[in-house]
């Protein structure tokens, strides 16, 4: 499909603008896509992963690629509504490996990334929380930073550790406990190579 443009040119020596285009409501200014389009391949995008959304929209729709998808999503700006986020996710993640930390929070009932903080620090996770009137209930790990911060912003809120944590956890005082027992029972004898 092609699409005829109207291009004028401005004789005018005094104006700052040399050529006027003409605009179309469906298409962006420097647009590859319309905005139909572009509405249609972020509404599919956000319920699969960008390959399985790739495949899906070549299939039926266009011919887009997974790196098209990722390029968009990174552009589209959502408007999360602070007063209907009501339970959250908090993590850490390496800004720079073993040096500089940020804590990402995402929204439990969406999943999907509502902030990313550029620090782990205690006061500023609490602002963050502050302006988060609703949140009833906060998934973390076992950081005693992001416990204290929940307790500050929200002290009405459940925490809950989250899996991962609990397993670990779990995991590790059962290997102390069993060590503890066997230790002095068993021992096992160490022979040469036969």
């Amino acid at each position: 499909m092609s699409l005829d443009i109207k291009k004028y040119f401005c004789r005018n020596d005094e104006c700052g603008h040399k050529t006027f285009v003409e605009t179309f409501d469906f298409f962006a200014p420097n647009a590859t896509k319309t905005k139909r389009l572009s509405d249609e391949i972020l509404k599919v995008s956000l319920t699969q992963s960008s390959v399985a959304a790739a495949k899906y929209l070549r299939d039926s729709v266009c011919d887009v690629g997974k790196s098209t998808i990722c390029n968009m999503l990174k552009k589209s700006k959502t408007v999360i509504e602070k007063d209907k986020v009501f339970a959250v996710c908090i993590d850490d993640f390496a800004l720079k490996k073993r040096q500089r930390y940020g804590t990402v929070v995402a929204d439990l009932h969406s999943h999907k990334i509502v902030d990313m903080i550029e620090s782990r620090e205690k006061n500023d996770v609490s602002a963050w929380l502050m302006e988060y009137p609703n949140i009833q209930i906060v998934f973390r790990d076992g950081s005693r930073t992001y416990a204290n911060a929940i307790s500050k912003s929200h002290p009405q809120a459940l925490q809950i550790a989250d899996r991962f944590h609990i397993l670990k956890n779990l995991s590790d005082y059962a290997t102390k406990a069993l060590q503890k027992i066997f230790q002095s029972r068993v021992s096992i004898p160490i022979t040469g190579n036969t």
